[in-house]
């Protein structure tokens, strides 16, 4: 079996890995790069795409590992868990992508290995900041290789984690394993999910004004701490239609999640006018779905007549497209997202003329990271034992020989032949 990291090996994202044996060649995720590719290494990791015609094997539905699926050449089948489908869906719907054709799409079982030529992928449910989130356990020609995908085990669902933990342990010959904070001590990273929507409810309370929700729709663990926290203020928690449509499309597995068919009086959605200008996608995506939004639905007036009755799901561009670039008086900002998007380019030019209106004490930063601490990586890899640990996803390879020994960097392009481990 051979294994091709074609990017990732020192960077965070846009990660496309191809495992080979002599019949049969599947990819492992599909990513764009975090600041966007240029056309030229779109074609070059396109053209890699489709040499894995036995398929594409997602983690998750994060640009970072999935964004080149956008590509309309796409010939070869894709397989993903029914949320991450659900979650491109919505993506594709109220977003600037190009949908996967549902010919092309297989959803993937859980638990069970799925058999792809001369290889057997099997699909684990992990925890991250994203609803669908899996790391594949790939065997054939007598190796097994396990890719953790992104992961982490200090938010809601660490049993997922734990159940991985279980079924591979001691059977693993090379751990594909995520970095993204192996350089990093700051105590926010480490911070519980719990810890997290513990903050942003004490943070509602306390506000006084309009409170702006900002954290991306796909997080929903997050999206539904922020629901809690204005049930829990008397609040009335309202969501933009992409963050409806996620949860709607998710309610299966969301069973405390408030209906839109018959909505709690904490829980209401707006159209605001992104979404208005989608609306003809969402009606062919779903029909069901905008009668419901009307159904639920607050208007931007009576926000601004009661602010302080609201918590509302907040995107940059909604200060231009309808505040009129002007906030209310006594505003509170929720960024429950990475801060480099505030303050790095290319991301924090939309974010400018929103901070201006607002003094320090009326931003609030409460978030955690959705990829594993240092320490936790630590305790992953001596729980799962695997002979060889390769690193990707992550800016700082070099560090993963401080943490376990037997650590293997590949230079990206570069193929690695895994050998057979004695099993004696």
């Amino acid at each position: 079996m051979e294994l091709t990291i074609h990017r990732g090996t020192e960077q965070i994202g846009g990660t496309v890995i191809t495992v080979r044996t002599p019949n049969t060649c599947i990819a492992l995720d599909a990513g764009t790069a975090l600041e966007g590719d240029a056309l030229e290494e779109k074609q070059r990791l396109s053209a890699i795409l489709g040499e894995a015609a036995d398929g594409i094997f997602l983690t998750h539905a994060h640009p970072d590992h999935a964004g080149l699926l956008m590509e309309r050449n796409l010939r070869s089948p894709v397989y993903m868990t029914e949320d991450t489908q659900k979650i491109l869906l919505a993506a594709s719907l109220l977003g600037n992508g190009i949908p996967v054709s549902r010919d092309l799409v297989r959803k993937l079982p859980l638990g069970n290995p799925i058999r792809i030529g001369d290889l057997s992928v099997t699909a684990f449910e992990v925890d991250h900041s994203v609803a669908g989130a899996v790391a594949f356990l790939v065997e054939g020609g007598g190796t097994r290789l396990l890719y953790t995908g992104d992961i982490r085990m200090h938010g809601i669902h660490l049993a997922r984690t734990e159940e991985l933990c279980k079924a591979v342990a001691g059977r693993v010959d090379v751990l594909l394993m995520e970095g993204t904070n192996m350089d990093t001590q700051r105590p926010d990273v480490v911070k519980s999910e719990g810890d997290v929507h513990r903050e942003i409810a004490a943070s509602v309370t306390a506000a006084r004004g309009l409170v702006l929700a900002h954290c991306s729709p796909q997080n929903v663990d997050r999206i539904l701490g922020f629901i809690n926290a204005a049930r829990a203020s008397g609040r009335i928690f309202v969501a933009d239609v992409y963050t409806a449509f996620v949860l709607y499309l998710l309610k299966r597995r969301l069973p405390d999640h408030p209906a839109l068919h018959d909505p709690p009086p904490y829980y209401r959605t707006w159209l605001n006018r992104a979404s208005a200008a989608r609306a003809g996608r969402i009606w062919k995506g779903d029909g069901n779905f905008m009668p419901l939004v009307e159904h639920a639905q607050v208007n931007l007036q009576d926000m601004l007549a009661d602010p302080g009755r609201y918590v509302l799901l907040f995107r940059p561009s909604m200060l231009h497209t309808d505040f009129g670039e002007k906030l209310p008086e006594g505003t509170t900002l929720i960024y429950s997202a990475w801060s480099g998007y505030l303050r790095e380019e290319p991301w924090k030019a939309p974010w400018a003329p929103v901070l201006s209106q607002l003094d320090a004490a009326h931003i609030q930063h409460i978030h955690t990271s959705g990829h594993i601490s240092r320490s936790d990586w630590v305790s992953f890899v001596d729980r799962i034992g695997p002979h060889m640990v390769i690193p990707v996803h992550t800016e700082k390879p070099e560090s993963y020989a401080e943490a376990f020994a037997r650590v293997h960097r590949l230079a990206d392009g570069e193929t690695f032949s895994i050998p057979q481990r004695n099993k004696d």
